[in-house]
């Protein structure tokens, strides 16, 4: 006796861990979305599952079409009030396979539900056997008052006696999904909930299941199903539930060995811990078709890939595009930045640049960036200093009713190069070869002829001045145009020496003989730098050398104006910059 009472509770013991497991496997399902509302930008997302978390701990990430949506740092548990409430629509079997205990029940829970409404929710409630709706039906709006529900409590002890022969579940549906299609996508959270037993009838007229499978899909998420399995002696699969845990709801079953009760007390668990997180696309036609979407808490998928339908609510967009800062971003490139997302903008004939004469310069390419929405020209030339236009068309933002970007034209006065200093250093740079040969060849010249007139002894040319083995300087006679500056150099190894220069429109500085002032410091290039005379002073720039040219520390990236006393650095070498003063008497040795 005592051993089969061992057996007998070893076998108690199986079956209550199995109903355990049963009710994590049918009643406490993981978190899931549940619903999309798409009022285009703004997407919001509904939810459910067992989060006990602090929702301000969770980071959702959203992607539509493999493109991620951005996260409005708005997610919090749901809210009636904030949220705009929830429509709950049951669909009750009423068949005679339904006991009375299990209507006993769904009518203490409708009524419970009844009570619980917030001012912003809304109810209703049908009954389906044979036929939809078996009378009465129970509707219940927003703002209800007391005696409302009241009534409304009367009129599901009256469905609730009424028995049908057999159950229509498929039937059911489509009606369901009509009365929804016929609202409309609800910016408000909206819940079915069918109880029932299953389907016992087979239509013989029309495919009522087909009809509902492919009606629950088409709403995608704008409305959740769930479904209460009762536990009946009809003989069904139950396999009518994947319809409903494929569109947003869950399937909880009193067959599982769960009580009635406590499948509805888990769907109201489930619905108080729904959360909701809002995402802005970054224009309002992304979801203007259908497209699979991706949503993950904490990189935990919630749903991969499920798809969504087309949307058909959008926000109107009446903010004008603007475009700004038309700016030099590399000698040879402009860049401006329009204010939101635009289509067209990465065309090149869409642009036109030209300068001041009207004559156009070539687009040799374009940039447009979809994140920062900046956009580069890049051009074949180097720019000139001079004033530029770009005039903008066929640029519209992507909204659903596309505007055109204000201002259509953008101007801007940019320093470049002057047009005679770049067509030299482009001569140089083309033919130095040639340049270097012929100045070898005079030389060469010139030191014979040198040696030949002073008897073989060399002596430093009339018009040059030494400045160690290093460098030496062409200092030239003046004409009322030129311009004379000082330079005080000092060499690697500390020695200062004052050079005169006397500037027509420019000198160039570098290891190159060519150049006025030239040295042997292997640390500069060929041509290192230039400095320019206009009638605003002298311009500096740096020749595209590798080492480059400081300015007081600070490397040349552009033509700059020299001041008074300003110090640059080129290889080993400092100059010190001043315009020379007639009245000064300088160390020309």
């Amino acid at each position: 006796m005592g051993k089969q009472l061992i057996r007998v509770g070893i076998v108690m013991m199986f079956l209550a861990v199995t109903a355990v497991f049963n009710l994590s496997d049918n009643v406490y399902a993981k978190e899931q979305l549940e619903q999309v509302y798409i009022n285009s930008p703004i997407i919001q997302t509904y939810i459910t599952g067992e989060n006990e978390k602090d929702s301000t701990e969770i980071e959702p990430n959203l992607t539509f079409d493999g493109d991620e949506i951005k996260y409005n740092s708005d997610i919090h548990f749901f809210d009636s009030k904030k949220d705009g409430g929830t429509e709950y629509i049951y669909a009750i079997e009423i068949s005679q396979y339904v006991t009375k205990k299990q209507r006993k029940v769904i009518a203490q829970t409708l009524k419970k539900q009844i009570d619980s409404l917030q001012s912003e929710d809304a109810v209703k409630i049908y009954g389906f056997g044979d036929k939809f709706a078996a009378k009465p039906g129970i509707e219940i709006g927003v703002n209800a008052s007391n005696d409302q529900k009241k009534q409304a409590k009367t009129k599901v002890d009256v469905l609730l006696k009424q028995k049908e022969k057999t159950s229509h579940l498929w039937n059911a549906v489509v009606n369901v999904t009509n009365i929804i299609n016929a609202e409309g996508n609800s910016p408000r959270r909206r819940v079915v909930v069918c109880v029932t037993g299953g389907n016992y009838k087979k239509s013989t007229s029309d495919n009522d299941e087909n009809t509902a499978r492919q009606q629950m899909k088409e709403m995608s998420k704008n409305a959740a199903f769930y479904m209460v399995q009762l536990k009946t002696k009809s003989k069904v699969d139950g396999s009518e539930a994947s319809a409903f845990q494929d569109n947003g709801g869950i399937k909880l079953s009193e067959k599982s060995g769960i009580s009635l009760k406590k499948c509805f007390e888990q769907l109201n668990l489930w619905w108080k811990k729904t959360m909701v997180a809002t995402f802005q696309a970054s224009d309002s036609t992304v979801f203007d078709k259908s497209g699979e979407i991706t949503l993950t808490l904490n990189g935990k998928a919630i749903c991969e890939n499920q798809k969504i339908a087309q949307a058909y609510n959008w926000q109107e967009n009446t903010t004008q595009p603007t475009v700004e800062k038309l700016v030099k971003e590399t000698d040879n490139s402009l860049s401006f930045i329009y204010s939101e997302p635009m289509k067209g903008a990465e065309v090149i004939k869409n642009y036109t640049v030209t300068r001041s004469d009207n004559q156009k310069v070539e687009i040799e390419s374009l940039k447009y960036d979809v994140k920062t929405y900046k956009c580069v020209l890049t051009f074949a030339q180097n720019l000139f200093t001079d004033d530029y236009k770009v005039a903008i068309s066929n640029v519209t933002d992507v909204d659903h009713s596309p505007h055109t970007v204000t201002p259509t034209e953008l101007s801007a006065h940019i320093d470049g190069v002057s047009e005679s200093t770049y067509s030299v250093l482009q001569f140089l740079k083309t033919f130095w070869w040639a340049i270097l040969i012929g100045t070898i060849i005079i030389i060469l010249l010139v030191a014979y002829f040198v040696i030949k007139s002073h008897g073989g002894i060399v002596e430093q040319a009339s018009g040059k001045m030494g400045f160690g083995n290093a460098t030496t300087v062409t200092v030239g006679i003046s004409t009322p145009k030129t311009k004379k500056i000082m330079l005080l150099m000092t060499d690697s190894y500390g020695k200062q020496k004052e050079i005169v220069c006397n500037i027509d429109s420019s000198i160039f500085v570098g290891r190159d003989k060519m150049c006025q002032i030239h040295t042997d410091d292997d640390k500069m290039s060929r041509q290192h730098f230039a400095i320019e005379s206009t009638q605003l002073g002298f311009y500096i720039m740096d020749l595209d050398t590798l080492n480059g040219t400081t300015v007081n520390g600070v490397r040349l990236t552009e033509r700059q104006l020299l001041k008074e006393g300003d110090v640059i650095t080129a290889g080993r070498e400092k100059f010190e910059f001043s315009i020379y003063k007639e009245s000064e008497k300088r160390d020309l040795e």
